[in-house]
């Protein structure tokens, strides 16, 4: 997931993510959840998944 550490102010929505990284539903999912519950992905209310401690 370095697309996010090269662009910081990357946002997402899980099917933007599951196109980029060439993932089926369950697995980005997983891999989403994973990144949040790390700490270091957060998702905000429209759905999209971010850096959690991007300077925007």
């Amino acid at each position: 997931m370095s697309e996010y550490d090269e662009m910081p102010s990357l946002r997402l929505t899980m099917a933007q993510a599951m196109r980029l990284w060439g993932l089926d539903e369950p697995m980005c999912e997983a891999v989403l959840h994973t990144l949040v519950e790390a700490d270091f992905l957060q998702r905000d209310h429209w759905g999209q998944f971010a850096k959690r401690h991007a300077a925007y």
